[in-house]
């Protein structure tokens, strides 16, 4: 309790000499130590985490898929292969998903039949408890409505509305490090930025559900040119956030910058006339 001095164990085996119940208050002030002590651990972990993941400031070439990328991973998932058409379905729909719609892999792996639009009958996603417990909705193409459409009729036959939309293989709710691995393994697939990783002793890949995320953001950002759209889909409650992706609208700093550079030589364009 704040204000109180927790007893040393000294003082208590003096005390007890007197007071038979001193035992009884000794193992409450231990109690007491170890739920400060597991609480004083949580704040030192959370520390390491914040100093060891600092925010990202820029991306990396290899934080966000090209449009030529997405087409060679989509080309790899739609070949025949050893693994069943119902696992390369569901492989192919969570990366469009997170692709299209900038899920967070914790958001991905909660999204229940409930959530679609095939269900409820709007054109977004609904995000219950997401990050900081909010809930929002997430807008959809029509491209992805139309996929989903599909998807729902070859694999929601006999669902109830509370399963999962990407089950684990047990059929209850697949977990984060569950996708992650099946992206990875896709990325190992497509062959896109391999390295050696000496852990495993075996080539890896750097693609991972946050860089498909990051790829929604920067496609979104360069197809639209709205910063505000970006935040909106993402769920950043700060847009001091979505301007990470500001420095990647690509297409459209080009076009702005042969707008700058036409104005500044127009001068002399004109005189050549």
């Amino acid at each position: 309790m704040p204000g109180h001095r927790i007893p040393t164990k000294e003082q208590l085996r003096l005390y007890g000499s007197q007071h038979p119940e001193a035992r009884r208050y000794m193992e409450l002030a231990e109690a007491q130590r170890k739920q400060l002590r597991r609480i004083q651990a949580e704040k030192n972990k959370a520390k390491k985490r914040k100093k060891a993941d600092p925010k990202k400031k820029s991306l990396k070439t290899t934080d966000y898929l090209t449009p030529k990328q997405i087409a060679h991973i989509e080309s790899i998932l739609q070949a025949p292969g050893g693994r069943s058409r119902t696992r390369a379905d569901l492989s192919r729909m969570m990366i469009i998903t997170m692709i299209e719609t900038g899920l967070r892999v914790s958001e991905l792996c909660d999204l229940r039949w409930r959530d679609l639009p095939t269900f409820h009958g709007h054109d977004f996603l609904q995000v219950i408890n997401g990050k900081g417990e909010q809930d929002r909705t997430v807008g959809l193409s029509t491209q992805l409505t139309l996929i989903l459409v599909d998807y729902v009729g070859k694999y929601h036959i006999r669902g109830g509305i509370d399963n999962y939309v990407f089950p684990s293989e047990a059929g209850g709710r697949v977990s984060r490090q569950a996708v992650g691995k099946r992206i990875k393994r896709i990325g190992l697939l497509a062959g896109l930025w391999l390295y050696w990783n000496p852990k495993i002793q075996a080539m890896s890949s750097l693609l991972s559900p946050h860089k498909l995320r990051h790829t929604n953001a920067t496609c979104t950002l360069n197809g639209s040119g709205k910063l505000s759209l970006v935040q909106e889909q993402l769920g950043h409650a700060n847009i001091n956030t979505t301007t990470l992706y500001a420095k990647h609208e690509k297409k459209q700093r080009q076009a702005d910058l042969d707008k700058a550079s036409e104005y500044a030589w127009s001068e002399l364009t004109e005189s050549l006339k």
